[in-house]
């Protein structure tokens, strides 16, 4: 009775052994097949059957995951335009910071000066071109018309040269006739009073005219400085005049008052509103959005059993907070591995394993698009390639 007793104690013992050791030993894809490898070896006769599903712990996320649309650092929200849940188009105002009535200000201003000195600018435009053409008038009839003055005292000249030859023949004439005692000595110093006052006349005609010439030279010259000075006066009046700078300044602006408008970056829907109007925006963001018409499960898939997961591949999601399992398809295999930042319902699952995400594209269903960031667990059919 005893022996038998023993035997049976025995056989307790191994059972609760291996019972407790199937309990602690690690519950993972590694796990099962250390545990099919010992089970192979101890008894060749055992077959493992090829693997048909890969498991993995996975989030849903919008395509392009969650985007946070935040506001520069020390400013305060004004206006919220958005509600949660709403869909919104690329470029949409979705807040106005309260610097915002400031920036419009100063772009009104700067925008005031700008037209205060085109207005100015065309104005001295026209004056300088006013100026240039007097300038280029003034030289052109120095250059092309004789001042009359020049023209009467030339004629003057004339005459009194031929009044002067006239009197030389007179002179000469009394002189063979005085010589001839035709003519008395009287008569011939008188006319040669007259061919002297005809030469002082022309000698002061002659340096007349050349006065005039002379002070034609200089006109000239005064038209051609005053033609050269017009031209340079005219872009030196209007550098003077910002124009190109205030255009700089009234974009800057511009830029200021753009920085104040917060626009959604995508078209998505508001997933969640983390600060409301009369709070400072630091370095909370506002808004996350993210575009909801197009969900994808990222699933962390064990680095071990990465090689048999391939694009094209379908998953089964499932949740027990989706009333039915979601599909997708395998549309993207990281090419990084990192530490598994998702945690295991299980207690004895390995939390520092090393996983690869796998982007998972999601069948139209909207059940998905109300559950960001769900965590779910995936099954990827590695059968179908």
């Amino acid at each position: 009775m005893k022996p038998l007793m023993k035997r049976a104690l025995s056989v307790c013992l191994v059972m609760g052994a291996s019972f407790a050791l199937s309990r602690l030993w690690p519950a993972t894809p590694d796990a099962d097949r250390a545990r099919l490898h010992a089970r192979s070896v101890s008894s060749p006769e055992v077959h493992v059957a090829p693997r048909t599903r890969v498991a993995a712990l996975g989030r849903l996320a919008p395509q392009g995951d969650v985007i946070n649309v935040g506001a520069p650092d020390g400013d305060r929200l004004e206006q919220l335009l958005v509600l949660e849940g709403q869909q919104v188009q690329a470029g949409d105002i979705l807040a106005i910071l309260g610097s915002h009535a400031e920036r419009l200000d100063e772009q009104q201003h700067i925008s005031s000066r700008l037209v205060e000195s085109s207005t100015r600018l065309e104005a001295e435009t026209a004056y300088g071109n006013a100026l240039l053409a007097e300038s280029a008038l003034r030289l052109r009839q120095l250059q092309h018309l004789p001042p009359l003055e020049i023209q009467i005292q030339e004629a003057k000249v004339r005459t009194l040269e031929e009044e002067v030859a006239t009197a030389q023949k007179d002179v000469d004439r009394l002189r063979a006739l005085t010589a001839k005692h035709m003519a008395s000595q009287q008569e011939r110093d008188r006319q040669m009073l007259v061919l002297r006052r005809y030469e002082w006349e022309r000698q002061g005609a002659q340096r007349a005219l050349t006065k005039l010439r002379d002070a034609q030279v200089l006109d000239l010259q005064l038209a051609r400085a005053q033609l050269d000075t017009a031209q340079a006066s005219m872009p030196k009046a209007q550098r003077a005049i910002e124009i190109e700078s205030l255009r700089a300044q009234l974009a800057l602006a511009a830029t200021r008052v753009e920085r104040c408008l917060i626009r959604a970056p995508m078209s998505g829907q508001i997933l969640k509103i983390l600060t409301r109007p009369g709070e400072v925006a630091n370095k909370q963001p506002i808004v996350q959005m993210g575009d909801t018409r197009h969900m994808y499960t990222m699933a962390k898939v064990y680095e071990t059993d990465i090689g048999l997961v391939h694009v094209g591949q379908q998953a089964r999601v499932m949740s027990p907070a989706l009333p039915q399992a979601l599909h997708g398809t395998v549309e993207l295999i990281g090419k990084t591995i990192s530490k598994n930042a998702l945690l295991d319902v299980d207690p004895a699952a390995a939390v520092d394993r090393r996983v690869v995400e796998v982007k998972i594209r999601l069948d139209p269903n909207d059940l998905a698009a109300r559950l960001v960031n769900l965590q779910v667990d995936v099954a990827i059919d590695v059968n179908d390639r």
